[in-house]
């Protein structure tokens, strides 16, 4: 989508977007009161502080100036693709909206700039150096900037814009180089949401899928693959891959080697629900266990959350005592960054911690924060960076008087001694 006037309507999918989370934290409120927002129940001592020097890496006056999203995956080594830097570490970051644009000493040229529904970065090594990362979208045949992933509906129709279908991003992994046989074997696995627009009006959009996007090192698409339907919900909010086989209670009905652990969320309540597969049966939802809060069954009907108020997009990561550590936006817009700890990667877990306060939004100023993770990928040893994002309800005048505002946000989580 092009905006040229500041006067002009902002996007729909931005202003929609966060009205719909207002709406469901207004539905939650009640719930949202009872979670403890101190830390006086912890058994985990940490500190946390700004990381300024990764903030300020998305700072950008130049082609990607803003957007939301952000997921972070480690690229196998031999990855093929021209903004890899061999021998080094390369990241791949996956944004959702975005925005591309030219500044001029911070401001806009009056020219306008372009929202795309997808965008994605790989930065060389793990250090927040701009000159080593580098930034991707596709150009559309009118010469405009366009999404990285688009449905294969939207492709057929090969329009000028991709407004009509699109997808959002959820969490993805990267493929082993031993499954990369071909050109044709799949090098990503990324979840996505696929978005419609069905009016003008503010509220005129839905999602219609939820699909599991297999693409080569250059992006491209090889094979979209339509997962379960859930009611009022989606996978691929996060991802959790095990190292080592992780020895349960229940002994694995799929294969004794190491799990991949897909969170999804779904309702008003905002609760967290989770499968589990292997890389061998990713792309075989049919194979994949739901956890009922007692047991791993096939019938994805018997699922049940594990938690709730939590985030559209969320970390779990491994705290270096061996728990896990489940990282998110207290319902999904609330100024509160939570951290819940648990024995497992799928509970139970414990009452929330208060992370972070973010200070953005004040009375009146129409900001919003949203959709905070954890990045283990790009954090140092017992370290752990956690972003999130802030948009606003007045998008476009917002971004009129301050252009980059519209991007991630960084904190650095230090543990410290640990007790049970």
């Amino acid at each position: 989508m092009i905006v040229k006037q500041k006067g002009l309507k902002a996007s729909k999918q931005y202003i929609t977007y966060v009205l719909l989370a207002i709406i469901a934290l207004n539905s939650t409120t009640v719930f949202a009161q009872q979670e403890n927002l101190s830390k006086a129940h912890s058994t985990s001592k940490y500190s946390i502080q700004k990381s300024d020097r990764w903030t300020k890496l998305f700072k950008r006056q130049m082609g990607w100036t803003g957007g939301d999203g952000i997921y972070s995956i480690q690229l196998p080594a031999g990855f093929q693709n021209p903004m890899v830097r061999k021998g080094e570490k390369n990241i791949l970051f996956l944004f959702s909206d975005s925005i591309i644009d030219t500044l001029v000493n911070g401001n806009q040229t009056g020219n306008g700039f372009t929202m795309v529904h997808n965008a994605v970065a790989i930065l060389n090594g793990v250090s927040p150096d701009s000159p080593q990362i580098h930034f991707h979208w596709q150009k559309r045949a009118t010469g405009h900037p366009g999404s990285v992933f688009m449905p294969t509906d939207q492709q057929k129709l090969n329009a000028s814009s991709d407004d009509s279908i699109y997808y959002w991003l959820g969490d993805g992994i990267a493929l082993d180089n031993k499954t990369q046989q071909s050109k044709d074997d799949p090098a990503l696995a990324i979840f996505a949401y696929k978005m419609i627009n069905t009016s003008s009006e503010p509220f005129g959009f839905k999602d219609i899928a939820n699909d599991l996007l297999l693409t080569d090192p250059q992006f491209n698409i090889i094979k979209t693959i339509e997962l379960p339907v859930i009611a009022e919900g989606n996978f691929g909010a996060g991802i959790y891959q095990e190292n080592n086989y992780l020895k349960t209670k229940n002994k694995p009905s799929i294969a004794e080697e190491p799990f991949i652990y897909i969170y999804g969320v779904r309702g008003i309540h905002k609760g967290l629900i989770v499968a589990r597969t292997t890389k061998m049966n990713l792309t075989k939802p049919k194979t994949w266990e739901y956890y009922t809060g007692q047991n791993w069954e096939k019938d994805i009907h018997q699922l049940k959350d594990i938690t709730a108020h939590v985030s559209n997009e969320l970390s779990v990561t491994k705290t270096p005592d061996g728990r896990y550590a489940l990282i998110y936006q207290l319902d999904g817009i609330q100024p509160y960054i939570g951290m819940k700890l648990s024995p497992t990667p799928y509970g139970p877990f414990s009452k929330m911690d208060t992370l972070w306060h973010c200070t953005e939004p004040t009375a009146g100023n129409k900001l919003l924060v949203y959709n905070a993770k954890a990045h283990p990928s790009i954090s140092p040893s017992g370290k752990l960076l956690i972003s999130y994002n802030v948009n606003s309800l007045d998008f476009l005048n917002k971004l009129s008087k301050e252009p980059t505002f519209y991007r991630p946000r960084f904190l650095l989580l230090t543990w410290q001694k640990t007790t049970h």
